[in-house]
């Protein structure tokens, strides 16, 4: 297997071999040069470009740069390996020195001697020339100010960066503005970074945008612009704006303007009797509004006097770069303070304040400083405040100052100009306690308070702290020709009450005779001569409650003796009730003995509205038979009262027929009690249970059995059918759970 390897290595070898001997005698090997091909081709330094050629080498190729123009001549490869194929990229790089003359050579990597071909000479350059258009400023009338900024633009078809230059043929000016060249085509001109500062105010400027690489290639603007130290103008002064305004010294106070200016501003303040003087108070203040300190700057600039309280003053305002850009505002004057007190509204000149009180004195004032607080001891003016008072009311409690009638007055004075200052008119001073009581509640007409409630007695007085009042109740008969101060029994309340309410639980023990209406007596505890009285008489009513109507049992009702009913009833009443029973002639006259207390003043109270009667009444039997009614009355109105409609009560066992048959039978005698019910129910009937069923009103049977206690705890609330089967015959009931 080897010696077959080696022979047909040495075969192929032989074969190649042969086949080369051949291809070198009929074509031998060559390079020639494709592109660059001519002497107008430039090149530009940063870009890339194809070089190419047609070869037959089977070796891979070099490529070189010459350019004899050089000293030394340049010779230098510039593929990194061996390029394959006819083509290769050259990527001029910015360490490529621009100029005329070079050429490209490709060359065999294995016999650089014998095959190499060099292309035609051609030029590296950094760019290409092209043109611009200006495009800004490039309009007549364009005006542009000291201090602004302004987008400078063009269009261009350059490679190379710009530079941009101001230019001015009458005043000989040629600055370039850009520090750096300019990539793109806009340059933002900050006027005042211009070479040199702000250039002259002058009508004739112009740009001029160059190429950094062809001086030639530039264009200049085609209209002149102006450039002037302000393009604005001040419009209006708002603050201070009339004639009639005053400043207060040792404050701040707001000026404000509205210009069109691009740069800050200067302020001064002007003497009005004497404009000669301009003392600045901002420098180069930007924005539309200035804080002017009278309180850090309250002597002029100049050190000729302070600023004078009540001489007129006047604001100039000037542009910081152009000062004949200016405008003044109406005249103002300084003054100490620049409002006044106008009034007082306490003490009033028919004040009478009690000595050792506390009062509050109040006034209306427009001033921005506090004030002082006076009040006059009959010789002299006395200061009562230790501290400045800010706001506009103060509490004075009275010293030890003689009392009378027309004795006092208040005086408030600015705290920064003694001259502005107001007083009262004078007032009395009292020794005395209090001089009115005023009743609040209860004091309107037709109000009802009911007996054994709590309610408020409240009333308004001026007495001192610490006298306190005494509350009496008062009996009226309005029809008898009373007047308000008249009574016919009066009934202490409560006694050195303190404030100004009482909580009274209402209370007629003592009241004899009962009065048909009422008042309440409100007196001074110390001073029986101050008293006040509620000037509408009020009700006192036994109870809250209007009615009371029995819902149980109904008219014509057979209950039987010896067995359980629920009496109930509606009623508003919040207290407890009474219960009696009445016996009646069939005729309904009253039997002479008609009443049987069921549950009265000697038993608890009945609570709610319904009451389980567990009867046991020794009932009188007649021919006709008796008949009877159900009393429910107010525990607390015996006038409050509910009667049911006539029903019957049947002997225990007795069948219908027994009593007269009066409801036709067997059904009469059947009770279902309690009803209604929230747990159970009983059955009874003068015979033998066999049955009970109970049924919903869709004839669902729910229960069924013999028992004569039924528990319906469980069922919903409604309406039920009790089914009840006595010897044979059966009796259909109603049922309520609730």
């Amino acid at each position: 297997m080897k010696k077959l390897n080696k022979f047909l290595s040495l075969t192929l070898l032989t074969l190649v071999l042969s086949v080369s001997v051949n291809v070198m005698g009929q074509n031998p090997f060559e390079i020639e040069m494709i592109q660059p091909n001519n002497t107008d081709i430039d090149w530009i330094v940063g870009h890339s470009y194809t070089i190419s050629w047609t070869d037959n080498l089977t070796q891979p190729v070099n490529i070189y740069v010459e350019n004899d123009n050089f000293t030394p001549a340049l010779n230098y490869k510039i593929n990194a390996t061996g390029v394959v194929g006819s083509t290769w990229v050259w990527d001029i790089n910015d360490s490529t020195t621009a100029a005329v003359g070079y050429k490209i050579r490709v060359e065999s990597s294995v016999s650089p001697l014998a095959y190499n071909d060099v292309g035609a000479t051609f030029d590296i350059v950094n760019s290409l020339p092209g043109s611009i258009e200006l495009l800004q400023p490039n309009v007549a009338d364009i005006d542009w100010a000291w201090n602004t900024t302004h987008v400078i633009s063009w269009t261009d078809n350059v490679e190379e960066a710009l530079d941009v230059y101001l230019v001015n043929s009458a005043l000989a000016v040629d600055v370039k503005l850009n520090t750096t060249a300019v990539v793109g085509s806009t340059f933002d001109w900050v006027i005042a970074n211009t070479p040199g500062g702000n250039p002259a105010e002058n009508s004739n400027y112009k740009i001029r945008v160059q190429s950094s690489l062809y001086p030639d290639v530039d264009e200049i603007s085609d209209n002149t612009f102006t450039i002037s130290k302000t393009a604005g103008t001040f419009k209006e002064i708002y603050q201070p704006d009339n004639t009639s305004l005053v400043w207060r010294l040792n404050s701040t106070h707001l000026i404000s303007w509205r210009d069109e200016l691009d740069e800050p501003v200067d302020i001064f303040v002007q003497r009005f009797d004497n404009t000669g003087d301009l003392y600045q108070i901002g420098d180069d203040v930007l924005g539309s509004t200035f804080e002017w300190d009278l309180t850090a700057n309250t002597i002029d600039p100049a050190g000729a006097a302070p600023w004078v309280s009540g001489v007129t003053y006047t604001i100039t305002l000037k542009s910081s770069i152009d000062e004949t850009i200016v405008m003044e505002s109406e005249y103002f004057t300084l003054a100490n303070t620049s409002g006044e007190i106008s009034a007082i509204y306490q003490p009033l000149t028919t004040a009478s304040w009690t000595i050792g009180t506390t009062h509050i004195i109040s006034w209306l004032d427009n001033l921005d400083e506090p004030v002082d607080i006076f009040y006059w001891n009959g010789a002299a003016w006395v200061q009562d405040n230790t501290v400045d008072v800010v706001g506009s009311t103060y509490e004075w409690t009275i010293p030890s100052l003689s009392a009378g009638t027309d004795v006092c007055k208040i005086k408030v004075q600015s705290t920064v100009d003694g001259s502005v200052l107001l007083e009262s008119d004078l007032f009395d001073l009292t020794l005395t306690q209090g001089t009115y009581i005023d009743l609040i509640q209860p004091n309107i007409a037709g109000i009802s308070w009911t007996l054994g409630y709590d309610y408020y007695i409240s009333w308004d007085d001026d007495l001192l702290e610490g006298e306190n009042v005494d509350l009496y109740l008062c009996g009226y008969n309005v029809g008898g020709g009373f007047g308000l101060e008249d009574y016919i029994d009066i009934e202490s309340i409560a006694s050195d009450i303190v404030g100004s309410t009482h909580v009274w639980t209402v209370d007629l023990t003592g009241m004899d005779p009962l009065a048909t209406s009422y008042r309440i007596k409100i007196v001074s505890h110390d001073d029986a001569t101050i008293f006040g009285y509620s000037t509408s008489t009020f009700n006192i009513i036994l109870s809250l409650g209007t009615f009371i109507t029995i819902e149980q049992p109904v008219a014509s009702t057979y209950w039987m003796n010896q067995t359980t009913q629920w009496i109930s009833w509606l009623d508003n009443c919040p207290e407890n009730v009474y219960i009696y029973l009445d016996e009646y002639y069939d005729n309904g006259t009253a039997w002479t003995t008609p009443t049987y207390t069921l549950a009265g003043p000697t038993d608890p109270d009945v609570i709610g509205s319904m009451w389980e009667w567990d009867i046991n009444q020794t009932i009188t039997i007649v021919t006709p038979p008796h008949k009877y009614k159900i009393r429910v009355l107010s525990s607390l109105d015996a006038t409050l009262v509910g009667e049911s409609d006539f029903f019957h009560i049947a002997p225990f066992g007795k069948a219908a027929t027994s009593i007269g048959d009066i409801d036709g039978g067997l059904a009469a005698n059947v009770v279902v009690y309690p009803n209604p019910t929230s747990g159970t129910f009983n059955v009874s009937a003068p015979g033998t249970i066999s049955k009970v069923e109970v049924r919903n009103l869709v004839g669902q049977v729910l229960f069924t059995g013999v028992d004569s206690t039924i528990d319906v705890s469980g069922y919903d609330s409604g309406l039920y059918i009790i089914n009840i089967e006595i010897e044979g015959q059966v009796v259909a009931k109603k049922l309520f759970v609730q």
